[in-house]
């Protein structure tokens, strides 16, 4: 198609699409949503506090909270200050000596919890941790992979505690099965005598700043 008759075809399709959209049920998704966020009530926030309560403060563990979104990433750490649990981030804005210093403060335990985009999903070792909590999913499996390898790595001497915050009957509880059945498939191809070497370990051979 022609730039014109793209952007045709996507405005009728806008039309046909707003035809079937009832504003008023809209306002009122978009006001409950804001008065959630407004108290703090998401249950993924929830959870969240519990996870934290049990392996930060009870278990003295460190945690890794892996989001997809920058503005998820700074509620979180809004969140973490108000538990008063020490949390440090890593993400896309950031420049490369910035993300090496907050790993470094994690590793050294000034902060009992990372929360990072993918970021910090490649490249950067994080085996002082053996608990994450992916607080939404990617939706490629590879993608999922990094992260996991972040602290599933060869050295790591504890097993690795992998929590996903997903609705089951939701939309996203349906892209995390069809997730977990690529990643099941890329299994069976790469790892047929399931070994459990899937996971990515360039961080291993590749500094961080010759992998950026």
């Amino acid at each position: 198609l022609t730039e014109s008759e793209r952007w045709t075809m996507e405005r009728r399709a806008e039309e046909s699409a707003a035809e079937l959209l009832d504003v008023k049920q809209i306002d009122h998704l978009i006001e409950r949503t804001q008065a959630l966020i407004a108290r703090g009530d998401q249950q993924k926030i929830r959870e969240l506090e519990n996870a934290c309560r049990l392996w930060v403060k009870e278990r003295g563990e460190q945690l890794i909270v892996f989001t997809e979104f920058k503005a998820t990433l700074d509620h979180l750490l809004d969140r973490l200050q108000a538990w008063e649990i020490s949390a440090t981030c890593i993400h896309g804005g950031m420049e490369l000596n910035e993300r090496r210093q907050a790993e470094k403060e994690f590793w050294a335990g000034k902060a009992r919890v990372l929360v990072a985009t993918e970021a910090a999903g490649e490249g950067i070792n994080l085996q002082c941790c053996h608990v994450m909590v992916n607080f939404d999913l990617p939706w490629n499996p590879n993608r999922l992979e990094q992260r996991m390898g972040r602290i599933h790595r060869y050295g790591q001497r504890k097993d690795c505690l992998i929590f996903n915050f997903v609705a089951t009957n939701t939309r996203e509880g349906r892209v995390m099965e069809k997730l977990f059945d690529r990643v099941k498939a890329i299994e069976r191809d790469l790892d047929p005598k399931g070994m459990g070497t899937v996971f990515n370990v360039l961080g291993d051979v590749f500094p961080a700043n010759q992998l950026e």
